[in-house]
């Protein structure tokens, strides 16, 4: 058996492997004796038909099977003996025989060679945030409004009211209201920082029953239609205030702690200390992902890595399925090509980021091993209140989540070895700004 690798091209392997005459009769007499004795013709028992008569009326059945066989345990053994590392299910895309000797030609993907670049000794901003007193009021502040109850009121005096509202369109030029599109109504608390601040600042004052003209402004395309990169749009809306309720935040006591943490926590300093370990663990996460973020980021710039188009189309799918996912009704609408032109730039950063980790896991060596297993086992299990052995048997048969292992390995091996400068997380978040 002869092989030989065609071409290589944008993460596509075209591979010819050859055969003689001798190794495809043996493949001819495997498929011959399989079917043997299924043969059936008149003048002979089943199973009795001689060879060279089966081969004259079957010969093209029994050919078919021999070149499938051939193909298949040809293209195995070599894909085994030379460790072509496959993507994608190969196809394949001729077949010639030809004075006894037969070429099979397929086609599949593989993952390209990488070649890097000193990836050790690198200068890494390392971010820090400490939580202050502050922000675990602001906690605090935002536990006691979700845990508050309501009252009926007339007017908006501050940001503590949840709002009914009535939503009108209004045409940009005439400012009449556009009656092909649908009013619809919401239910909006003010103090929210996901709420537009215009919204906020035209609904102050406003009384039940009263209506109020909000302009919202956004810069990515709201439709189908394509815009030019960078510009805003504005809708016009006429705003109907339907009713007001004021927001009584709960009260901070011992007992309203008891209850609020299911006798986690019995009393006020307690609980405000516990919500400070955990700010800080959530800002702790903050801070890791903005360090991962600039060793991807350096790493992508120093090394010339190409992303192979059917590695991006396959990010790109995961990415929208995961964007289907969290909005849904709110996306079912917006055009596939929409979706594949924004999100190509992260997909082809994703690619190239994992072609670049996968390379250092094989240059360093670097495996799951029992202990990151048994680590991460015990931490989930504590999370969700079940048994380690339960979670750690998930862990084993989850490949994600030993390649999200293997990532922070990677990662961590990397930062081993690197300057790391502590810089104030805002800071940091300033200068990408």
């Amino acid at each position: 058996m002869e092989r030989k690798i065609l071409k290589t091209e944008n993460g596509i392997q075209e591979l010819e492997i050859i055969i003689d005459d001798d190794a495809f009769q043996s493949y001819y007499n495997t498929a011959y004796n399989k079917i043997k004795n299924k043969l059936s013709i008149p003048g002979f028992r089943k199973g009795k038909v001689p060879f060279h008569i089966a081969k004259k009326q079957f010969g093209g059945m029994i050919q078919e099977q021999a070149i499938d066989e051939a193909a298949q345990d040809s293209f195995e053994k070599v894909v085994t003996e030379d460790k072509i590392h496959l993507i994608s299910r190969p196809e394949l895309t001729n077949i010639d025989m030809n004075n006894g000797v037969v070429k099979f030609n397929f086609s599949y993907g593989v993952y390209p060679e990488v070649t890097l670049n000193e990836y050790k000794g690198l200068t890494v901003d390392e971010p820090v945030h400490a939580v202050t007193e502050d922000e675990v009021e602001v906690e605090i502040s935002k536990i006691l409004n979700a845990q508050g109850t309501f009252e009926d009121a007339t007017i908006v005096d501050d940001e503590n009211f949840v709002v009914g509202l009535s939503f009108l369109t209004l045409d940009n030029e005439t400012k009449e209201i556009n009656t092909e599109i649908e009013p619809f109504e919401d239910n909006v608390y003010l103090n929210n920082e996901k709420i537009d601040r215009k919204l906020v600042d035209v609904l102050i004052g406003a009384k039940v029953g009263e209506k109020v003209e909000y302009i919202f402004e956004h810069d990515q395309p709201h439709d189908e239609h394509q815009h030019e990169a960078g510009e805003t749009h504005q809708h016009i809306y006429q705003v109907e205030v339907k009713d007001i309720q004021k927001l009584i935040p709960a009260v901070l006591t011992d007992e309203f702690v008891k209850e609020f943490t299911k006798e986690k926590f019995d009393n006020v300093e307690d609980f405000k200390e516990d919500l400070e370990f955990s700010l800080q663990e959530e800002w702790d996460r903050k801070c890791r992902a903005a360090v991962e973020d600039q060793i991807v980021a350096k790493l992508i710039n120093d090394n010339t890595v190409d992303a192979p188009e059917p590695f991006v189309n396959n990010a790109i799918e995961i990415l929208v399925n995961n964007f289907l996912k969290q909005y849904g009704e709110a996306a079912k609408n917006v055009k596939r090509e929409i979706f594949n032109e924004q999100f190509h730039p992260i997909a082809v950063r994703n690619v190239k980021w994992e072609l670049i980790r996968n390379k250092v896991i094989e240059l360093e060596n670097i495996e799951v091993e029992d202990y990151d297993i048994d680590q991460l086992a015990a931490s989930e299990a504590a999370k969700v209140g079940r048994e380690v052995a339960e979670v750690r048997k998930v862990i084993e048969t989850n490949e994600n989540i030993k390649m999200q292992i293997l990532n922070k390995k990677v990662i961590d091996f990397i930062l081993d070895f690197a300057v790391t400068n502590e810089v104030p997380y805002e800071d940091l978040m300033d200068e990408e700004m």
